[in-house]
């Protein structure tokens, strides 16, 4: 296991105002990039991890667009095997961590985990899925894409899946103050308010 404090800020997401008031994603934590409707959670993703400041896993899909920029970054380690089990990402990430010094992975979509839906049958997946970052020392940052339409996002919208109770939420709205922007909106479990900023959405109408 990496030795990491869990509330060490490992990434900041180059969102301002975010950082500023909840610093970042931290070791031993799930955060979630929740975006609405439409709106793929890999435009915010990207940056964040571009951003990291330590070896990070990246978990993609082969055929996934944002798979050639993130090659292109040293500390950046892409698995483009597409779908995997549980099971299987928890032991990419322990050797991971102890080969290459990972500190946290990203999972572009949440979609590329088998069983991402829990039922009574699958509830143990959502608890092991919760206690994962903790057990590795390691920062979680996953995307998922409401499947409900409507402008912005809401947390509700991850109920019944295996990260409906992230530590951190990144809320990326597609209403904005101009067409190749987005609005993002966060919230943290253990800390009162909300944070809200605006990024520019490279190659949007």
């Amino acid at each position: 296991m990496i030795a990491a404090m869990k509330d060490e800020p490992i990434y900041t997401t180059g969102l301002r105002n975010l950082d500023r008031t909840f610093g970042g994603a931290r070791c031993g934590e799930l955060t979630v990039v929740l975006s609405a409707h439409g709106q793929s959670p890999s435009r915010l993703l990207v940056p964040i991890a571009q951003y990291a400041g330590a070896p990070t896993l990246v978990f993609t899909s082969a055929e996934a667009e944002v798979t050639r920029d993130l090659r292109r970054h040293p500390d950046l380690y892409i698995d483009s095997s597409g779908h995997r089990d549980f099971g299987t990402i928890a032991r990419r990430t322990r050797d991971a961590s102890n080969v290459l010094g990972i500190r946290g992975i990203v999972i572009e979509d949440l979609h590329l985990i088998r069983g991402v839906r829990y039922n009574d049958v699958r509830s143990r997946l959502r608890r092991m899925f919760s206690e994962f970052p903790a057990k590795l020392g390691v920062a979680v940052i996953v995307g998922w894409m409401s499947e409900y339409e409507g402008d912005r996002p809401r947390w509700s919208d991850l109920r019944g899946t295996v990260a409906e109770d992230p530590d951190l939420l990144i809320l990326m709205s597609s209403d904005s103050y101009a067409d190749n922007s987005r609005r993002v909106y966060a919230h943290r479990q253990d800390r009162p308010g909300v944070a809200d900023d605006e990024f520019w959405v490279p190659g949007s109408a």
